[in-house]
């Protein structure tokens, strides 16, 4: 960077020169804000999608296993009942 005093006064070139260094710098940093912004939201995005296939499965495995309990109450139900009248027929 230039020195600025009375025996070396500005020279607008370079400082030309150093305001658009500034405003590419300043530009660049903003574009690479903006795609790490990108990336942390096609991140979250990923992480919210997987976190939703893993809540839809376990929806699903939730699902199986009720309709497993409930076809197994059904069956106890039906045993249960065929039990019940077997004593009634010996009885007859």
């Amino acid at each position: 960077m230039t020195d600025v005093s009375v025996d070396n006064p500005v020279n607008p070139a370079e400082l030309a020169a150093l305001s658009k260094k500034t405003y590419l710098e300043e530009e660049l940093l903003s574009m690479e804000k903006a795609q790490m912004l990108d990336e942390i939201t096609r991140l979250r995005e990923a992480e919210r999608n997987s976190f939703q296939q893993r809540l839809n499965r376990a929806v699903k495995d939730l699902d199986f296993t009720n309709n497993d309990l409930e076809a197994a109450k059904s069956t106890l139900d039906r045993l249960q009942r065929n039990a019940d009248a077997q004593p009634n027929a010996k009885e007859h």
